[in-house]
C-alpha cells in the first residue's frame, strides 16, 4: 500500500492525500500493465542485474545499456 508523506513541504498547503495517492496508484497500474518507460525500465534492468543476478557493477550497466540499444533499434525499424 502506498503512504502519502507530506512532511517536506513547509507552510500551509493543503493536500488531497486520497486523489494523490489514486493516481499513484493508477500510474503504478499503467507501468504494470504497459511497462515502465525506456530510461526506467534500463534503470530496474541495471538494479536486478547488479543484486539478484551474479553480476558486476560494470555488467548490470552493459545490460542496462543494451536494453535501451534494443529499444532504439525496435524503434528505428
Amino acid at each position: 500500500m502506498f503512504h502519502v508523506s507530506v512532511d517536506n513541504l513547509g507552510g500551509d498547503i493543503e493536500v488531497d492525500i486520497a486523489t494523490f495517492a489514486a493516481r499513484v496508484e493508477a500510474r503504478a497500474q499503467r507501468y504494470l500493465e504497459k511497462g515502465l518507460p525506456a530510461r526506467a525500465n534500463a534503470f530496474q534492468v541495471a538494479l536486478r542485474g547488479y543484486y539478484s543476478d551474479p553480476a558486476t557493477l560494470a555488467e548490470a550497466v552493459a545490460q542496462a545499456h543494451a536494453t535501451l540499444d534494443e529499444r532504439d533499434k525496435a524503434l528505428s525499424a
